[in-house]
């Protein structure tokens, strides 16, 4: 949205009109067609941006000189409309009152404007009003000139024609301008009427019918505005070279010789991607699109129509769970063309009816066939041009347009793609990559525990007082994380696999996901619940794959509670980093968003040497490791049984408790050991005689001073195996065992998984019943503003089919010896959580009602 301190940026905004150079009459009359008047709620705007020196010489007076015989030629631009006094059906009054002409100037140079990259700012390049309320003085379009270089802003009334038919007119006047065309005969006819060279286009494959592309709305009378429920907001984003050809590489369609066009793959995906943003409920899915493309049988006789193709497309199976190159099949193969039928509809009524195309459905607008660089200056055609629809229904419109001057409808250039939908969908999710370009030949490598974590995935929430959200904006947010990013841009990169399969990762700066979200509880009402099943709320998740070149790593959700208080939501491919990176990281950018730290030097990780040849040699199986069934690029745990989380506070009362026992022994057991201990022999309870032998600790390497860049080099992993009977044992001895019988792994666990290039795929939580100690994460060490958090904790996402438990820090709660408390995530089978937590009552670690049990 723009400010008001935004509006400063253009100024000595002048208004006036042009019209032909020769008088057209009085009695002339264009009489819009059905699909004419389909689109008489919706409006182009367009905005050309020219270097100065294209803009030499261009004089106010040139301009408008050589639009007077430009609008000689499409003087139905300068009427005004009318009704019909018995049938009340629109037409334009072609009574030369002109086009309106609004002269401005920026204190920004183009080069800078561009650099923004605020989408909302072209508004204030583009004077646009609607139609309406009164018909007769409502000009059918505007044209802008901004000075510095010059950007032309259009402002086009749909109903005169399509995105098509503007830019062979704005093309055109560029030829007069040149000089290259000048005044010729007069081309006035009495009344122009498309439909009656148009109108029988396609109706003999239709016969009637509905069409699914186009929508009745409630009547708007003379004001011809959509009337939208929800509020609409547009963004836009680059698609770059390497991404266009890595897409046309990955939807390649089986027993075909072709592969599917850019345009239908990208709208596969995005279709995907937004279908995935509204509700989680399928039936919210949107399953029929409306696609507009260029008709190629269209003449180029400079005459103004809506002759874009417009069809239907209708999904019979859910679009979240598709595979892409079945969405791009059917976006190519069953797109039915409706200009026909919506013809025959809107005249069934006298075209008195009022209708929208663009946002009927979610629909998607090729304009690669535009020639929107067609335009020449002195020779030079624009350095950018931006485009939009104004007027879209709630079902949102994406717009795929051409880059730069040289770009053409082949896979290997560059696009922008122009987005509209309901403000609290575009709100949900953005990007944010680093401040510097990183390069176009930079890669990770992961390791071989890095592989092996890759099916798993931490998430982090951390709550903050209304205090210490004060100034957590989205605009502060992002800015910081511009600076952040220069650091951790590995987490911005995409997956991609080498020719032997082995993954690895493309720092192609594709960025971040920022998720944005509102909550009508406070922090304290959030937090009082104690229902942590709700906190999946609070965190936006997506497993990598099955388009692991499109798939993001690092996802941040903020949401914002109603007493101004706001959590923030981590959800990180385990494969980038372990628990101890990833709250370092968080705990960085806090730093950035602060000010404590600030732009360092570029420091671009060499590929790692860490990568090396397995060892040939027989070597033992590493017992924390498991092989699963390959699950192919969609990076998800394959469980055989249904698993449950549940989450519960150990008071400092009890930790201090146990720590008491365990200090009376002749050997000291720290904490988390013992600990451990009790909750193994709970779990192998409740297993009905399958109790489990082996587990897998997971902990903080000692002395490890932290690892400059994300990894998972700071966990060591352990297995103990028991050769007794872990629920009838003394949990002193089960104690001890964890403590002097752990195997580290790590090293077995590199060479197993460099064995077949990191190929198969494995699991290491869960592949046992695994504990994990996160006491030495630092996660209070996140500080906004000089606040920490009021509460944070981590968990995991793809835990194995034997479970795991996670041990924390609790914030604030300590007794007169310093122990603090703790919080324990349990994540098992889901028919074994409800015995665990009566085992765990049983034995006073979960505590009950009263509160009062001890261990």
């Amino acid at each position: 949205m723009v400010s008001g301190n935004d509006q400063t940026l253009v100024y000595n905004v002048r208004l006036s009109s042009v019209g032909p150079g020769y008088i057209t009459g009085t009695d002339v009359i264009y009489e819009p067609n059905g699909t004419d008047l389909a689109m008489k709620l919706h409006y182009l705007k367009r905005v050309y941006f020219f270097s100065s020196e294209a803009s030499q010489g261009l004089t106010i007076r040139r301009i408008k000189d050589s639009m007077f015989p430009w609008f000689c030629d499409y003087y139905m631009t300068c009427g005004r409309l009318r009704r019909d006094k018995d049938t009340g059906r629109p037409y334009i009054k072609c009574n030369d009152c002109g086009v309106r002409f609004i002269e401005a100037q920026c204190d920004k140079t183009v080069g800078e404007w561009l650099d923004m990259r605020d989408d909302s700012l072209d508004n204030l390049l583009v004077y646009h009003l609607p139609i309406g309320p009164d018909l007769f003085f409502s000009p059918l379009l505007y044209i802008q000139f901004s000075c510095g270089g010059m950007s032309l802003g259009l402002s086009w009334a749909h109903i005169l024609g399509d995105a098509f038919s503007v830019s062979d007119f704005i093309n055109e006047w560029g030829l007069f301008l040149a000089d290259l065309k000048t005044y010729g005969p007069s081309k006035v006819t009495k009344t122009v009427s498309p439909s009656q060279t148009d109108k029988s286009v396609g109706h003999s494959l239709y016969g009637g019918g509905k069409p699914l592309s186009l929508k009745r709305v409630d009547s708007v009378g003379d004001h011809w505005v959509a009337a939208n429920n929800s509020k609409m907001d547009t963004f836009s984003f680059h698609l770059s070279a390497s991404q266009a050809s890595h897409l046309q590489s990955k939807i390649w369609v089986q027993n075909k010789t072709d592969q599917v066009p850019f345009f239908e793959s990208l709208c596969a995906i995005m279709w995907q991607c937004i279908a995935r943003v509204k509700d989680n409920d399928s039936d919210h899915e949107p399953k029929t699109v409306t696609v507009c493309k260029k008709n190629p049988q269209t003449p180029r006789d400079g005459i103004l129509r809506n002759s874009q193709i417009i069809s239907s497309v209708m999904a019979d199976f859910s679009v979240v769970d598709s595979d892409l190159r079945k969405l791009s099949m059917l976006l190519l193969d069953q797109a039915v063309e409706e200009n026909g039928i919506i013809d025959e509809m809107v005249e069934q009524d006298g075209g008195v009816s009022d209708y929208i195309v663009y946002g009927s459905y979610l629909t998607f607008v090729n304009m690669e066939g535009a020639n929107l660089y067609g335009l020449e200056w002195n020779g030079h055609k624009p350095e950018s041009v931006r485009y939009g629809i104004q007027g879209v229904g709630d079902e949102g419109v994406v717009v795929v347009l051409p880059l730069d001057k040289d770009s053409a409808g082949d896979w290997n250039k560059e696009r922008i793609v122009m987005v509209t939908l309901p403000e609290k969908e575009v709100a949900k999710i953005s990007s944010v990559g680093p401040g510097r370009a990183i390069g176009f030949d930079v890669t990770h490598e992961p390791t071989g525990v890095d592989l092996a974590m890759k099916l798993h995935y931490l998430k982090g929430l951390y709550f903050f007082s209304s205090e210490a959200s004060q100034g957590l904006s989205i605009m502060r947010i992002k800015e910081s994380m511009f600076y952040w990013l220069n650091d951790y841009y590995l987490i911005c990169g995409r997956f991609r696999r080498s020719e032997n399969g082995r993954p690895y990762m493309k720092c192609n700066d594709c960025g971040v996901r920022v998720i944005e979200a509102e909550c009508d509880k406070t922090v304290q009402e959030w937090l009082e619940m104690r229902d942590w099943s709700l906190d999946k709320q609070l965190f936006y998740h997506l497993p990598l794959g099955p388009e692991l070149s499109f798939s993001p790593s690092c996802y941040l959700q903020i949401t914002r509670f109603k007493c101004g208080g706001a959590s923030l939501g981590l959800s990180w491919a385990h494969i980038i980093g372990d628990a101890f990176s990833a709250s370092r990281a968080m705990n960085t950018w806090a730093q950035f968003f602060s000010r404590l730290k600030t732009y360092g030097p570029l420091k671009i990780i060499k590929p790692s040497s860490q990568i090396h040849e397995p060892n040939t040699q027989s070597l033992p199986e590493p017992l924390s490791l498991k092989r699963v069934d390959p699950v192919g690029d969609l990076w998800v745990t394959p469980n055989n049984r249904k698993m449950e989380t549940f989450s519960f506070h150990l008071t400092a009362q009890q930790v201090s408790h146990l720590q008491t026992q365990a200090q009376d022994k002749s050997v000291q057991i720290p904490f988390f050991e013992a600990f451990c201990a009790r909750m193994w022999q709970c779990i192998a309870e409740v297993k009905d005689g399958l109790e489990p032998k082996i587990v897998t600790v997971c902990k903080k390497k000692s002395n490890d001073p932290g690892i400059l860049v994300s990894s998972n080099g700071e966990t060591v992993i352990k297995s103990v195996k028991a050769d007794f009977c872990i629920a009838d044992s003394d949990w002193e001895r089960v104690a001890m065992l964890l403590i002097e019988q752990g195997v580290e792994e790590n090293s077995l666990i590199e060479e197993l998984v460099g064995r077949d290039n990191g190929v198969s795929d494995y699991i290491i939580y869960g592949a046992n019943l695994t504990f994990v100690d996160l006491e030495e994460a630092d996660l209070y060490g996140m500080e906004i503003e000089g606040h920490k958090p009021e509460f944070a904790y981590y968990n995991i996402q793809g835990v194995g089919d034997e479970g795991a438990v996670l041990v924390g820090p609790w914030p604030k709660d300590s007794d007169k010896d310093g122990n603090h408390g703790r919080l324990v995530c349990v994540t098992l089978p889901e028919n074994e959580v409800v015995n665990l937590k009566i085992e765990l009552e049983k034995n006073g670690i979960l505590l009950g009602k009263d509160g009062e049990a001890i261990i």
